[in-house]
């Protein structure tokens, strides 16, 4: 089986590495799977030296971050219809595995370390990026095989913002 995992718009390859945790969410996607592809928006990350049976996806140089965290899964629709696992990883990288596994199927797991509604409703954003926010979690939420989370309060309100159980 092939994985698939599609970092935040914002986070990049060099952030996990500085970070020192590129071995860990290497080791925590992989699991299950034979190969893993990480979809990287940042073109500064084209040189990180990636642990073996893993491959990064890069934008193209012509294309905006903002543009490619949406339609990453049709730029690289040939590796997304060979993979059978998408994951999304944290609130900002819920619409293009949502998309990947509507187009090409297989399964879907979200892991939540930051909740985009939640830290938009603190930050006490437009409504309109509100909106933007609670529909794609409640969307990607509704269609994932699996949800992950970090903490158990951001379980909780995942069941009372979106009805997830």
């Amino acid at each position: 089986m092939t994985a698939v995992v599609f970092l935040s718009y914002g986070t990049s390859l060099h952030d996990w590495d500085c970070q020192g945790i590129l071995e860990q969410e290497v080791r925590v996607h992989r699991e299950g799977a034979d190969g893993l592809f990480l979809v990287a928006p940042d073109l500064d990350d084209v040189g990180i030296l990636l642990p073996s049976g893993v491959r990064a996806l890069f934008r193209p140089r012509w294309m905006p971050s903002i543009v490619y965290a949406l339609l990453s899964p049709l730029v690289h629709w040939r590796t997304m219809r060979r993979s059978q696992i998408f994951h999304g990883h944290n609130g900002r990288a819920l619409w293009a595995p949502a998309v990947a596994r509507k187009l090409f199927g297989g399964k879907l797991t979200l892991r939540f370390g930051y909740l985009w509604s939640w830290d938009a409703i603190q930050r006490g954003v437009s409504s309109f990026r509100l909106w933007v926010a609670l529909a794609s979690e409640r969307w990607a939420c509704r269609i994932a095989d699996r949800i992950l989370v970090a903490a158990p309060w951001q379980a909780v309100y995942l069941k009372q913002i979106h009805g997830i159980e």
